[in-house]
């Protein structure tokens, strides 16, 4: 996905990937929940492309789905660099 450039609904997003803080700059924020891990549905074998393998499960909402995305996986790359540079 090529970057875009920040505007004023942008955010960073702070979270913990591999033990680090890191700061994820987003095109917008919707919403914030708090949901229960028992609602985490597996993501449809369809639906697996190159666009959603970092998906960790999906979330059924009234007013849609929600990806629930794994960060460690999607930043395996920088942790193996950080080994590397250790």
């Amino acid at each position: 996905m090529p970057s875009t450039k920040p505007n004023e609904r942008s955010a960073i997003v702070v979270a913990e990937v591999h033990g680090m803080a890191m700061g994820l700059v987003v095109d917008r924020v919707s919403d914030i929940l708090t949901i229960s891990e028992s609602l985490l549905q597996p993501v449809p074998e369809i639906s697996i492309s190159s666009g959603m393998r970092y998906a960790e499960g999906i979330i059924a909402q009234p007013d849609g789905m929600i990806c629930f995305l794994n960060l460690e996986h999607m930043f395996e790359k920088v942790a193996a660099m950080q080994m590397v540079a250790a």
